[in-house]
């Protein structure tokens, strides 16, 4: 099973203020805060830490497959600046963050011993409506198929699942976006 997020940082510092009144206490665990406001970049370490709630949140969801998103009850924990520790239901998974100068990605998988691949890609403007139809010619390549044989279709609680020809795929993807980025990313 994967999970993973994306956040857009130039869109988020104009669309999401995270310094608006009762944002951090609603989101973020009282030590999480104690990140934020220890470091040099706040901005990156709020979105961080979000990717990494995010990206837990949807590995927990393809188990559980009950709805509830609650990232105060999600503690992160920052080993380094690319592994941190997320708790979530008395579960520990272990997450892996890039950071860049203009994003943050985060993903976090059920086994480390399983094949993981990621693609970025960033649009200069918005992102396109048909950005399904991009990641299946992109996973087309991978499966060696045709893209028009590949369907990603999501369970009652939207979780995007593979199909070869009508045939469930036993390989898990993970799909996010924001702002002018798409990722997706595939555990076989």
């Amino acid at each position: 099973m994967i999970g993973n997020d994306i956040v857009d940082l130039s869109y988020a510092r104009k669309h999401n203020d995270w310094t608006r009144k009762g944002f951090l206490n609603k989101v973020f665990t009282s030590n999480e805060q104690n990140y934020i406001t220890q470091t040099n970049d706040p901005l990156t370490t709020v979105w961080r830490l979000w990717s990494m709630k995010e990206s837990v949140y949807k590995l927990h969801l393809r188990s559980k497959k009950i709805r509830s998103f609650y990232p105060s009850l999600i503690s992160c924990e920052l080993k380094d600046e690319k592994i941190g520790i997320v708790s979530y239901e008395d579960v520990e998974y272990k997450v892996n963050t890039d950071s860049f100068e203009d994003n943050v990605f985060s993903f976090t998988t059920s086994s480390e011993f399983r094949e993981v691949n990621h693609k970025i890609m960033k649009y200069t403007s918005v992102l396109p409506e048909n950005y399904y139809t991009i990641i299946k010619i992109n996973l087309a390549k991978h499966l060696e198929c045709n893209y028009k044989q590949i369907e990603i279709l999501k369970n009652g609680v939207g979780i995007p699942h593979l199909y070869l020809e009508g045939v469930k795929q036993h390989m898990d993807i993970s799909i996010t976006h924001h702002g002018k980025y798409l990722a997706w990313s595939t555990i076989n």
